[in-house]
């Protein structure tokens, strides 16, 4: 926990390394786990294209159009790339673009939050996510009831769902008090939505390691499972809570 407060606290360089070294390692997991239903995307390229988009970020900060450029370019480099290398199949191209897009990319939304006038929201991404995490485990725990997705997710309840987003709400309140930033009413809509997309964000990777057939992605964090297992549920927050800044709250005056 000390070192997720360093990294936040100081942003900048420090966040763009973490977020870098996250999407790197969960990219790793998520194709290692392919793996074991004969799909074999191409980690070195996904790694490429990874540090492609940091090295805009360093040399260009600030700038999406190199940004679009990059997803763009990402997806017609794979697959001139795959149709190069005919021992990969079509499905091995799709995993590839899919793993580099769906993490990389989405968990870049991270340092292009620190990149917009309200840099400090980055901290909006972790709350929203870590107490939706603890709110969501133990109101579960003690009053859940009905399942929400039995299939995917076999222990989450709706009693916990809606736990996670009081939480959320809770700990975005708090921040607000601490910071001042915003507005009640845009903390309130950013914890309610940052606390629905973790929780989509979570079940999305539990929908992959069911299909695939694995318990945990990795083992790399000792009872927690691997980075994958772990930050999940910011995979989906940092796009939203990015979105909302920079197109709902300048056209409310925030």
């Amino acid at each position: 926990m000390l070192p997720l407060i360093i990294v936040l606290y100081f942003r900048g360089i420090p966040l763009a390394v973490v977020a870098f070294i996250i999407s790197a390692l969960a990219i790793r997991e998520v194709f290692k786990a392919f793996e074991k239903i004969d799909v074999y995307p191409n980690l070195f390229f996904s790694w490429g294209a990874l540090v492609v988009l940091y090295a805009i970020h360093f040399l260009f900060p600030g700038n999406l159009a190199f940004v679009t450029f990059w997803l763009a370019g990402t997806v017609v480099a794979a697959f001139i790339a795959f149709f190069a290398v005919t021992k990969h199949k079509a499905v091995d191209l799709s995993a590839t673009v899919f793993g580099t897009v769906y993490i990389g990319f989405l968990v870049y939304h991270i340092v292009m939050i620190d990149e917009t006038g309200y840099g400090v929201m980055v901290w909006l991404v972790a709350i929203t996510a870590i107490c939706t995490d603890i709110f969501a485990y133990f109101i579960g725990m003690f009053f859940g009831h009905r399942k929400l997705a039995p299939t995917l997710s076999p222990k989450k309840t709706v009693e916990g769902a809606l736990g996670g987003i009081l939480g959320s709400v809770f700990g975005s309140m708090v921040f607000f008090v601490i910071v001042h930033v915003g507005s009640v009413p845009h903390i309130l809509l950013m914890g309610i939505l940052g606390s629905i997309m973790a929780q989509l964000g979570d079940l999305s990777a539990s929908l992959i390691k069911r299909q695939i057939g694995i318990k945990d992605y990795g083992h790399i964090l000792p009872g927690h499972g691997g980075i994958m297992d772990r930050f999940d549920s910011i995979i989906f927050t940092a796009p939203t809570i990015y979105y909302y800044l920079v197109l709902v709250m300048p056209e409310m005056g925030s």
